[in-house]
């Protein structure tokens, strides 16, 4: 069972990772380049920023091809 929940947390871990990449990317390709230290820095922001850009919880990983 404490694999399981380590995988979980893995997951977790992994998705919150690609969330936060996403935004960093689409503020970098939108030339928003000032905006990334407050999206890392503050979560009500970043999450604004995940709603703005329709990054789900689980957005599909073509966001990178």
């Amino acid at each position: 069972m404490c694999k399981a929940l380590d995988d979980l947390y893995d997951e977790g871990i992994e998705k919150g990772e690609e969330r936060l990449s996403a935004v960093i990317k689409l503020l970098l390709d939108n030339g928003r380049v000032n905006e990334i230290s407050m999206a890392v820095s503050d979560k009500a922001y970043r999450e604004s920023l995940f709603i703005e850009f329709d990054i789900q919880k689980e957005f599909p990983k073509s966001i990178w091809q």
